[in-house]
């Protein structure tokens, strides 16, 4: 395809690479990637409470992942300008598997003479973690630029196609983790084999990419242009109104609810009344993945009958928050004692697996519905061919879903401690010998192997859903309002030649954010008012 002058990308050699063998090379990087941001949450949780780590510590670690993705936006860039995409690749998969195998050794090396200094571990965990979201993030960074640069003439379809993979890997990477209840040492605390085979696994996917990346990958720099006619990003004073601020809101709360699952829901599927093992946890999160994947498409479609339509727009993502009230009534169950309201009979009605798998299917339709309208309702006003306002807008909506799920672990973990008064035995804990007498409310662990109320999880969850409820009726009355955003477009923007929409390599010193992988394994949106624009914008204009 034609490079446009802006923001060539530079080969380095004459080798030519097909388009197609650059994408399904991406396939395989991105898939790897977000397998491994995502097996966690099948075992880590139980793991973490035997080690005597707190919930909001455990959530801290799980933040820490995409934490690292998100500041990786502000210098990626420029080091691929640097060193060229083969290499950002290479370092990129490199880096995933030495910090991968890292965190998996971290028992190992936090244990002197058969004592963990807990302190030290904990400081591990989160720190590989976090650098493994940072750095690794490179070989993310550098597939996007190339596909959606060699992809012009099919940028939303290419993009939704690569949102699917990256959705795949959140649905195996739990799965794969699983493989710690497999073992026959997975009653123990670590160090153990049955900790470091899901961290062995993952960090060997990334290795067996490396002698490919020249097949797939060529070695090409991005550079920019800078003189009186280089563009330059639209401020961010351009683009906001009451209209922007909701959908912001929306996407990063959104996000931030989704992911509060992330290191909380083990603690309700371990414990009584179900006992789930990890493998079967993790097949809970892929039916939620599989939900919203059914749902997420067909909702795109219908939205896109509805151009320019706030009024439908807030109320597809309204009715996605009612969604996602009705999941954490269910799988709570809602507690109004939490609240000072009533007894717990409402509750115990609801503790129950029918019940608990209605709701994580509802958090499906829940993600698709509040996170697919809410990028065409962004848009809605925008000058034509306005691409620095674009740029702008979707530097706001990547940084707004990357803060949601930041926030969403450590959110859960705080609130599942401050509401927990009776601990519940999860995991290992939960089973025989420790729990042999299944209605017990005391065991050798100080656990109670009975399902009792106000044990964290159901105060969480009851918070959670009063939140959604009422930002449900807080988007429904904008809806009726009809707030909607119409901007004006800004004099420093009047004179300029348009440009097809999110060219991304067309801007003049790009930030470069890597699609948002979904929490719990969630897939990401697909679906747009405009079928030019990709749902989850991956490329973004100069510091916001």
């Amino acid at each position: 395809p034609t490079m446009h002058s802006a923001t060539p990308l530079k080969p380095s050699v004459a080798r030519f690479v097909p388009r197609h063998r650059i994408l399904i090379g991406a396939y395989a990087v991105l898939f790897t990637r977000y397998c491994i941001a995502t097996f966690l949450s099948s075992f880590f949780t139980p793991v973490a409470t035997q080690l005597g780590i707190s919930g909001t510590f455990n959530g801290l670690i799980f933040a820490a992942y995409p934490t690292g993705m998100a500041l990786t936006s502000l210098f990626a860039p420029q080091l691929i300008q640097r060193t060229g995409t083969r290499l950002a690749v290479t370092s990129g998969l490199l880096l995933t598997a030495i910090f991968t195998l890292f965190f998996g050794l971290a028992p190992d090396l936090a244990t002197l003479d058969g004592t963990t200094n807990l302190e030290l571990l904990k400081f591990l965990f989160l720190s590989s973690y976090f650098i493994n979201g940072l750095t690794g993030a490179l070989a993310e960074t550098a597939c996007i630029i190339m596909v959606s640069k060699k992809f012009e003439d099919k940028l939303a379809m290419v993009m939704a196609s690569i949102g699917t993979v990256s959705g795949i890997g959140c649905m195996v990477g739990p799965v794969i983790g699983g493989v710690h209840d497999i073992m026959p040492d997975s009653d123990l605390p670590p160090p153990s084999w049955a900790f470091r085979l899901p961290f062995l696994l993952c960090g060997l996917f990334p290795l067996l990419l490396l002698p490919p990346t020249p097949f797939f990958m060529p070695n090409e720099y991005l550079s920019t242009e800078s003189g009186p006619g280089a563009a330059k990003a639209a401020p961010v004073s351009a683009v906001l109104n009451v209209s922007v601020v909701l959908g912001l809101l929306s996407v990063a709360l959104s996000g931030t609810i989704v992911a509060t699952l992330d290191p909380t829901l083990t603690y309700r599927l371990s414990s009584a009344p179900f006992r789930l093992s990890s493998v079967n946890v993790s097949l809970v999160f892929m039916g939620s993945s599989i939900v919203y994947t059914l749902i997420s498409v067909p909702l795109g479609w219908l939205v896109d009958r509805f151009p320019a339509n706030t009024r439908v727009f807030k109320s597809v993502t309204a009715l996605g928050f009612a969604f996602l009230a009705l999941t954490f009534v269910l799988l709570g169950p809602f507690n109004g004692g939490a609240f000072g309201i009533g007894g717990d009979g409402f509750e115990r009605g609801l503790n129950n697996m029918p019940a608990a798998m209605m709701g994580m299917a509802l958090k499906g339709f829940g993600s698709a519905f509040s996170n697919n309208a809410v990028y065409p309702d962004l848009v809605i006003g925008m000058p034509d061919g306005d691409v620095m306002l674009q740029a702008t807008i979707s530097g706001l909506w990547n940084a707004a879903y990357a803060a949601g799920w930041a926030l969403g672990p450590i959110t859960g973990g705080v609130l599942y401690d401050a509401f927990q008064s009776a601990k519940l035995c999860v995991g290992v804990d939960a089973l025989a010998p420790n729990c042999d007498d299944a209605s017990a409310t005391t065991s050798e662990k100080g656990c109670s192997c009975a399902w009792q109320p106000y044990n964290g999880f159901d105060g969480f969850s009851s918070t959670v859903a009063a939140v959604c409820l009422a930002y449900t009726v807080l988007l429904f009355g904008a809806a009726w309002l009809k707030i909607g955003g119409v901007r004006p477009q800004g004099p420093e923007h009047a004179g300029e030649e348009g440009v097809a929409p999110l060219d991304a390599l067309c801007i003049a010193q790009p930030t470069i954010v890597p699609p948002t992988p979904p929490a719990s394994g969630d897939l990401p949106g697909v679906g747009a008012a405009d079928s030019t624009l990709p749902k989850r914008p991956v490329v973004v204009g100069e510091p916001l």
